[in-house]
């Protein structure tokens, strides 16, 4: 479940007719619109362009040509929509993509190597207490290399169940253009505002920009290590949450709007991001269910 700060600029004489037409032209098969993303469709076509490519709704949401950067990637399949390597990773600023855990990881490998010079530096009073750290560290880097491991399999099992999600997570921007950069965590326990299995964190503007904890045109993902077995399950839904409060926020701020008394738990009187994150639940189990028969 997702968990929003209020729309900085409510939208004004929303209609419900207006948002109805906005969902219902999202939920065909995961289209976007020229009204909500500016992916013009084509006249002649019938496609929706996106930029490099051309994307067809009736065929399942596929591409129709070729990734101009494919080359680059000859393992992964020309027609997917960049490299299928989403949520695992994560581009801060446009050139290196990092792994959030592997991240930490490395951080805390250097933290003990520099406290293990220390303690070998160290005959005085302070032994104690850097050996106190030492050991703080090293339980934090068993710690982080677990929930490293539980959020591979997650997001492996998404890329094998979740379809064209991991494409649109990967490749996510806002409605003004700007790069959305997506963070993923695994976590002992999910606050009271979130379902217990996940939540969706981010401060998403009506006007488009959006922030959370790690940044601005960032979203993150947490998911509990309670629910670890359904991680893959959890992900597709709180992904499905991030791709529609990032790309529709004025349909957000329009059913707030609407809906004063509503939650901020993305559900409450069929809050359409939650629409979009069962949808989105829904066809990675059907896809795994098929898969394992």
């Amino acid at each position: 479940m997702p968990y929003w700060s209020n729309a900085s600029k409510p939208v004004h004489n929303a209609s419900l007719v207006e948002l109805e037409i906005v969902d219902n032209q999202y939920s065909l098969n995961g289209c976007f619109t020229s009204s909500s993303t500016g992916k013009e469709k084509d006249s002649e076509t019938g496609y929706y362009a996106f930029g490099a490519r051309y994307y067809d709704c009736d065929l399942s949401g596929i591409f129709l040509s070729v990734d101009p950067m494919s080359d680059k990637y000859p393992n992964i399949s020309p027609y997917a929509y960049c490299a299928w390597n989403p949520v695992k990773l994560v581009d801060p600023d446009g050139r290196e993509v990092i792994n959030r855990h592997t991240k930490n990881i490395e951080n805390l490998k250097k933290k003990i190597a520099d406290l293990e010079g220390q303690i070998k530096d160290c005959n005085g009073s302070n032994l104690k207490k850097l050996n106190r750290l030492l050991a703080d560290k090293k339980k934090s880097l068993k710690k982080e290399m677990e929930y490293e491991k539980i959020v591979d399999n997650a997001i492996q099992d998404l890329k094998n169940y979740g379809g064209d999600e991991f494409g649109k997570l990967d490749q996510l921007t806002d409605v003004n253009g700007n790069k959305v950069d997506v963070y993923i965590q695994m976590v002992d326990y999910i606050d009271k505002k979130g379902g217990p299995e996940g939540k969706t964190y981010g401060d998403v503007r009506s006007d488009g920009p959006c922030s959370s904890i790690m940044g601005p045109n960032t979203m993150l993902i947490s998911l509990s290590h309670k629910y670890r077995d359904v991680a893959g399950k959890v992900l597709a839904h709180e992904g499905g949450h991030v791709l529609f409060d990032v790309k529709f926020p004025h349909v957000l701020a329009a059913f707030y709007s609407l809906h004063p008394s509503a939650e901020r738990n993305g559900h409450d009187q069929d809050n359409p991001s939650g629409i979009c994150a069962k949808k989105y639940e829904d066809r990675y189990e059907e896809n795994r269910r098929r898969t394992k028969k």
